[in-house]
């Protein structure tokens, strides 16, 4: 909820110190959440993430954003899965 909280706020923003600070956040949350590995809320994370990311690819003027999104959607799993042993011992097909 803090991720999408912060992204909100971010879209916003006016000031470059107040969106640095947000993107920080954000960065810092995403991390938070894959170094923990919980599979619900890593579910959640990537169900929000694909629904925010589809809407950004349907609207005309955020496509280049989503496009982008997408591919760091691809690869922040297959990064976090062989930088952290907390995440590559999480047994995956149970959640399948």
């Amino acid at each position: 909820m803090s991720i999408l909280f912060c992204i909100r706020l971010l879209k916003h923003a006016r000031q470059i110190g107040y969106k640095m600070m947000l993107a920080i956040i954000i960065i810092l949350d995403v991390l938070y959440l894959h170094i923990l590995s919980v599979k619900s809320g890593l579910i959640a994370f990537y169900l929000v993430a694909a629904l925010q990311i589809g809407y950004a690819l349907w609207h005309q003027s955020t496509r280049r954003w989503g496009a982008l999104a997408v591919c760091g959607l691809i690869i922040l799993p297959l990064v976090m899965y062989y930088t952290s042993v907390t995440f590559q011992n999480q047994n995956w097909l149970c959640v399948i």
